[in-house]
């Protein structure tokens, strides 16, 4: 006896049952965004263009979506000093 399932008559009829991956973010202009939405800039935009912001929905209590809090909120190395460890950083 063949325990093989059936197979369905179109070959591409398994892709339905698929799930769709998320769509990637639309850039979206700043005036176009809400107070929760992020606002991490996602083009180099120069003066003569329109700066573009990620728009994912932003983190709690944070202006950026999670994904861009890992890159903004980073502790220092190890090897950074330290506040009050005598180093004198001249002004810029």
């Amino acid at each position: 006896m063949d325990r093989r399932p059936d197979r369905p008559e179109d070959p591409e009829a398994h892709m339905s049952a698929v799930p769709a991956m998320p769509a990637a973010p639309v850039p979206r202009r700043l005036a176009d965004l809400d107070r929760h939405a992020c606002r991490w800039p996602v083009n180099d935009a120069s003066l003569s263009e329109l700066h573009l912001f990620c728009g994912e929905r932003t983190a709690a209590t944070k202006p950026y979506c999670t994904q861009h809090c890992r890159l903004a909120y980073r502790a220092p190395p190890a090897s950074a000093p330290k506040k009050g460890d005598g180093h004198i950083y001249p002004h810029s």
